[in-house]
């Protein structure tokens, strides 16, 4: 099971990204547990940059400059996906020849 830590003030930004990962995780069937953290001293201790935050183990991803809302989901996702191998998600194997009889 998953240990996630979310860092933030309520908003639309943080929900639409909280949407897109619980979304994300429930569809590959991870276990996960959600700590939502909206206390300012509890930022403070975590030297975040800016929320919304999100912490999987030790290490915190934000938002960077530039990167739109879905991109920052989608690589907060893999990262957990990645953690929990992927879950029940079906993987293909695509095999590929690189001889030069192919």
């Amino acid at each position: 099971m998953l240990q996630i830590k979310a860092f933030a003030k309520p908003s639309y930004t943080y929900e639409y990204i909280k949407d897109r990962i619980l979304k994300q995780l429930n569809r590959a069937g991870v276990g996960y547990e959600l700590e939502e953290v909206s206390d300012v001293s509890e930022f403070i201790k975590n030297d975040l940059l800016s929320i919304p935050a999100f912490k999987l183990d030790n290490e915190i991803m934000f938002l960077q400059a530039g990167q739109s809302l879905e991109e920052f989901a989608q690589a907060f996702s893999f990262q957990c996906l990645k953690k929990a191998n992927f879950g029940k998600m079906e993987r293909i194997i695509v095999p590929v020849d690189f001889s030069k009889n192919s």
